[in-house]
């Protein structure tokens, strides 16, 4: 079918987009003399061109997307690696002393993850895309199922990747911030955290204690004792707005903070510093101990739904 109109002064006819040959009145707007022919052919025609242009934004979106998350794992990788190395450069008795040292280029680089988790960049073109693939699925068209379910498997895929990577990336996080001091700063604490009895703590005598003690191999911490054993805060106290289990600033990981004790020990602890009250060998042993922890606790859904409020 020709795409243009022509016109012979002499004849004074139009040749339409069908091929017709009509005589018309050129006073008149000759688009009023489109046969029904024509107006199929040109409404198909601005449907193709409406859909190329949907697509056509589709694989940007799409490649935007993509880009955003090579991005995040690229700072993920760097905020890792100089981390890593100023762990390296940092002395022991330094870190205990001071707490982990401030750098530039470390803040900087978190920062930059606070703002892509804080603006919902992810969040926001994962919509994009689910809506305009559900335009395109919803024209007619033999294409419309075949691309309604490759759409629909993306998003899918893409969400189940997120939240694979999310939890990889948490799990290591967590198993890292185990070497280090509690610093309460470092850590995420509202107000309901300083209340005894509150949600998490509760979590953890009611519907986590079985799993804590054998963490601990039923048994004290400091004495060997497996009788009248309690559950305490280790590294933050109540007074300091500890939970048995802490959200760090970022929210990028979590950390246990109870330990398993007897009655006697703990009252004999008190609000001591663990440094303080336990042994460099007792401590090791814990730091064992909450390893075997966190495994669980990573996979209790509502533990980290609880911590996640």
């Amino acid at each position: 079918m020709p795409s243009s109109m022509s016109h012979t002064m002499n004849r004074k006819i139009i040749r339409i987009y069908c091929g017709a040959e009509r005589d018309v009145d050129w006073s008149m707007n000759f688009l009023l003399t489109w046969c029904g022919a024509c107006g199929l052919y040109t409404n198909r025609r601005n449907r193709e061109s409406s859909m190329q242009e949907l697509r056509a934004r589709l694989l940007k979106l799409t490649a935007v997307f993509e880009a955003l998350k090579i991005e995040r794992d690229e700072l993920q990788r760097s905020y890792d690696q100089r981390k890593d190395q100023l762990y390296a450069s940092t002395s022991t008795f330094r870190i205990q002393l001071l707490g982990f040292p401030k750098d530039r280029l470390l803040m900087e680089i978190a920062k930059r993850i606070n703002s892509h988790t804080r603006h919902n960049e992810f969040d926001w073109y994962k919509r994009a895309i689910e809506e305009l693939g559900i335009r395109i699925a919803s024209e007619p068209g033999w294409q419309r199922q075949r691309i309604k379910a490759q759409i629909l498997k993306n998003a899918r895929e893409a969400e189940t990747l997120a939240k694979n990577e999310e939890q990889q990336r948490q799990r290591a996080d967590s198993f890292r911030n185990l070497e280090t001091d509690y610093d309460r700063h470092q850590f995420c604490i509202v107000t309901t955290d300083y209340r005894r009895g509150n949600g998490i703590d509760n979590y953890f005598r009611k519907g986590l204690l079985n799993k804590v003690l054998a963490a601990f191999n039923h048994a004290c911490v400091l004495c060997g004792s497996p009788e009248n054993l309690t559950l305490d805060h280790y590294g933050l106290s109540k007074n300091e707005g500890g939970n048995f289990a802490l959200r760090t600033a970022d929210k990028a990981s979590i950390r246990p903070n109870g330990i398993v004790l007897c009655r006697f020990c703990n009252s004999a602890k008190g609000q001591i510093r663990p440094e303080s009250f336990f042994s460099a060998e007792q401590r090791e042993h814990i730091l064992s101990c909450h390893r075997s922890l966190l495994e669980v606790l990573l996979q209790d859904k509502l533990l980290l739904k609880l911590l996640s409020k």
